[in-house]
């Protein structure tokens, strides 16, 4: 009887690593897809992923982001692509870990592409739109949906996209 109780105390703390490993798992059958040129496949499991992240180890998590803003970009996803690689670069650049020297300048050059986009290939610097987006709108900001429709939240100030 006393043998009952115990076996599921014993076996939570395995059940536990084994969901953990599940989603290292995900995230290396993911990078395998992407690195096989299986865009949509990837995608799909990244989504899948998504509300498991909180699950994935620091560096885990940077390899989640960087792949999953590769994955978008490739798909020509472009305004998720510089979301989930914007979020990959502050998080490699605050951690330092996660990503080689080639995906690091691989993620640079999607980044500077999508911010050619974005800032209608005025020269940027240090991720500062140009003046005149910035006199586009003053009204300060903390997200884009705060801003109104053609303007995203960019360094605490509204800013218009130019079509």
């Amino acid at each position: 009887m006393v043998f009952r109780l115990f076996v599921p105390i014993l076996l939570a703390p395995l059940l536990c690593l084994g969901g953990c490993n599940n989603y290292s798992h995900q995230l290396e059958r993911g990078q395998s897809y992407y690195e096989q040129n299986e865009y949509e496949k990837a995608l799909a499991l990244w989504r899948t992923l998504d509300s498991s992240r909180d699950s994935l180890s620091d560096e885990e998590l940077v390899r989640y982001c960087y792949l999953r803003g590769m994955t978008d970009y490739r798909l020509n996803f472009r305004p998720d692509a510089r979301y989930w690689l914007g979020l990959a670069k502050a998080a490699e650049r605050d951690l330092a870990l996660g990503l080689n020297d080639d995906e690091k300048a691989r993620m640079e050059d999607a980044l500077q592409d999508l911010n050619q986009e974005v800032y209608q290939g005025a020269e940027v610097g240090a991720g500062s739109p140009p003046d005149d987006a910035k006199s586009a709108s003053s009204k300060k900001c903390n997200w884009t949906s705060d801003c109104e429709q053609g303007s995203i939240c960019n360094e605490g100030v509204c800013s218009q996209v130019q079509e």
